[in-house]
């Protein structure tokens, strides 16, 4: 009796979740059109150890349609031949330089100094922030610079489609995409990826750019709440594809970036372990509710069609991936709790080679 009880209410928990991830994606925006024509788009891309993902990335950011376009690579200290596999792919081309990062100034962590060199450098009335490991559709520049006009947008981000060629990412990427739609959906708005995260550069400026949260392992989120704080319309809208990106691939480096990720918005440890627990319980149950009843195979059923949607949207991932998306619930809600221990007990976390923690324990400075 107990197992039913359990097993219709997580049944009934996934298929609402599942309907409202729906329901709200297809409220988001999408590019429609592109322009060929318009301001200076200054692409910046901090890179540290991107050796065998930033040629392909810079090729890909320089075969734009749009005319309009600098590209500066900014290498942020890389140990390995970044800096060369990016001079190789701009090639000569007048349009790109690569710069190397000064030494990072104290109370700098993660990549708000590389953004700020770079933009430093640039010229356009408008910032397209990149990752390194980011493919652009050759429309890519273009179709944004056009629905952001439409928009009427001071900051536009695109929802980038995630490369997982192992199990492991596929289905931590799965599960973690379930859970932010449910716990922080993009169509609230006020937030943006660092994938592609186009600014108009007064905005940019207005709220003191990446200087202001430089002390954050999340600058992006940061950032796009400093600019929709201050009245500035942020908007965040579906790539279609235009945008891909890659992610962690191995179950450990999936942990530390969740837990880096989560750590911006994470309650204090012990409102994050319930929050933990929850999403353990949602993902863990199902299965083993599975193996007792025909209602926990329901159960099961609504958990893994509401974690395959993210294959229609924000995915790239083996099918294989789907039947092991509670294991990767599981690796979400310990990436939950411990970022909740980055932020207020400056847990480091590893990213790129190095050890890093927010320069204020507790998120945003007073």
């Amino acid at each position: 009796m107990i197992a039913e009880a359990l097993s219709a209410l997580l049944a009934l928990l996934h298929s609402w979740a599942a309907v409202r991830s729906a329901r709200g994606m297809a409220s988001l925006p999408r590019p429609s059109g592109e322009a060929r024509d318009g301001p200076l788009v200054s692409v910046i891309v901090p890179a540290r150890n991107e050796e065998g993902r930033i040629g392909d990335c810079i090729r890909s950011i320089l075969s734009q349609r749009y005319r309009e376009i600098e590209l500066i690579v900014v290498d942020d200290g890389s140990e390995d031949r970044t800096a060369e596999e990016a001079e190789e792919a701009v090639g000569g081309d007048e349009r790109a330089s690569v710069v190397r990062a000064p030494k990072r100034p104290p109370g700098w962590v993660g990549k708000s100094w590389p953004c700020w060199v770079g933009y430093l450098r640039s010229r356009g009335d408008l910032l397209l922030f990149a990752d390194a490991d980011v493919r652009m559709d050759p429309g890519a520049v273009g179709s944004a610079v056009r629905l952001m006009g439409e928009l009427g947008a001071d900051a536009l981000s695109l929802i980038p489609r995630f490369r997982c060629s192992g199990l492991a990412c596929g289905s931590v990427e799965l599960a973690l995409s379930s859970a932010v739609r449910l716990f922080g959906p993009y169509w609230r708005g006020g937030w943006l990826f660092g994938a592609f995260s186009l600014i108009d550069r007064g905005a940019y400026e207005a709220v003191g750019g990446h200087r202001s949260v430089r002390w954050s392992l999340v600058e992006d989120r940061e950032l796009g709440r400093l600019l929709s704080e201050a009245g500035f319309r942020v908007v965040i809208a579906r790539s279609g594809g235009l945008v891909e990106t890659s992610w962690a691939e191995g179950w450990g480096e999936a942990l530390e970036a969740i837990a880096r990720i989560s750590s911006a918005d994470a309650p204090e440890p012990g409102r994050a372990d319930a929050v933990s627990a929850a999403v353990a319980l949602a993902s863990a149950l199902p299965p083993a509710l599975a193996l007792l009843s025909p209602a926990g195979l329901v159960a099961l059923a609504a958990e893994l069609i509401h974690a395959s949607l993210s294959l229609l949207w924000e995915v790239d991932a083996p099918l294989a991936s789907v039947p092991l998306a509670p294991l990767g619930g599981l690796v979400t809600a310990l990436g939950i709790a411990l970022g909740s221990r980055v932020r207020f007990g400056g847990r480091p976390v590893s990213w790129r080679g190095i050890s890093l923690s927010p320069a204020r324990p507790g998120g945003r400075p007073g």
